[in-house]
């Protein structure tokens, strides 16, 4: 199959729906693999939706209206979807399908074609139904809202698990009202009297040895100078807010392993191609460009 790119004009209002149809039928489980050569795409996304199309939005820019998983009035909400993510470079192809917000009730995985073969194999089809009922119990247990990290379908088959996050972020400016405000201030507090009676050593990898810190106060102070506020349990769903904002002008020490270690390098080689199987014989994905995702 030849791959054209679209390449969308900017349109005159936000929210104004993607004037080409850019689905791409792939074939039923177990059969043969749709092959897309893929031009270079920078921080792109492969979406896949089973027996529908995914709805895309465009903002003057033109900026890309992404499916919103967790925004009821998404007309996405209510479909199964799911994505992966990839850079697809000079150099080599990073790809990955973390989870990190949610998991869904479409399994995909990824296969990479090159020197040799890699393989991330998707999760066990009925997954996230098992996740969802024991979210369920857990929420029945300690009285914590996990069910409703459960998103339902109209016929009540689980869609999607998101991560915790996801319902915390409505209630930033209401802290006395978040869901889940609390859960970890025990472990934080345990934490923070440990280390104020021995250091706390971070493994900065590549090479660049290791920082030691302990707790004055309530701030977690590393040799350099480098200090962290002690965090609320937002700060631990999130990963990006408090003591462990992301901030430009953070040195490569303060940012980390996470953030300065070499990305670990995939088998590439002069023409790289990926596919994509199906774990439904009617699924079916839109594609389309844009400065940020790319979507097949």
């Amino acid at each position: 199959m030849k791959t054209r790119v679209y390449r969308p004009d900017s349109p005159g209002a936000p929210q104004t729906p993607l004037p080409v149809d850019c689905a791409i039928p792939l074939n039923g489980a177990g059969a043969a693999p749709v092959v897309l050569p893929l031009p270079q795409m920078y921080g792109a996304r492969i979406y896949f939706v089973r027996d529908d199309k995914l709805d895309f939005f465009l903002n003057p820019g033109p900026s890309l209206v992404e499916p919103a998983f967790a925004t009821p009035t998404d007309p996405n909400y209510g479909r199964t979807w799911a994505f992966a993510e990839f850079t697809f470079n000079t150099e080599q192809l990073y790809s990955n399908i973390s989870y990190v917000d949610l998991i869904t009730a479409l399994p995909i995985g990824i296969t990479l074609e090159g020197d040799g073969a890699l393989v991330v194999a998707p999760h066990p089809e009925g997954a996230a139904e098992r996740i969802a009922a024991d979210l369920t119990a857990q929420a029945v247990a300690d009285g914590q809202p996990w069910d409703r990290l459960i998103t339902r379908g109209d016929d009540g088959g689980v869609l999607r698990v998101v991560s915790p996050q996801n319902i915390m972020a409505p209630y930033f400016d209401r802290p006395d009202e978040m869901p889940f405000r609390d859960l970890f201030t025990a472990q934080i507090d345990e934490v923070w009297e440990k280390y104020r009676s021995e250091d706390l050593r971070i493994d900065l990898q590549g090479g660049r040895g290791t920082l030691a810190g302990r707790v004055s106060g309530d701030v977690l102070i590393f040799e350099g100078g480098h200090t962290f506020t002690k965090p609320e349990t937002r700060d631990v769903f999130t990963c990006n807010h408090g003591p462990f904002t992301n901030n430009p002008g953070d040195s490569e020490r303060r940012r980390g392993p996470a953030w300065s270690t070499p990305t670990a390098r995939s088998a590439t080689r002069s023409r790289t191609t990926t596919s994509a199987r199906t774990a439904s014989p009617t699924s079916r994905a839109r594609r389309t460009t844009g400065t940020r995702a790319a979507s097949l």
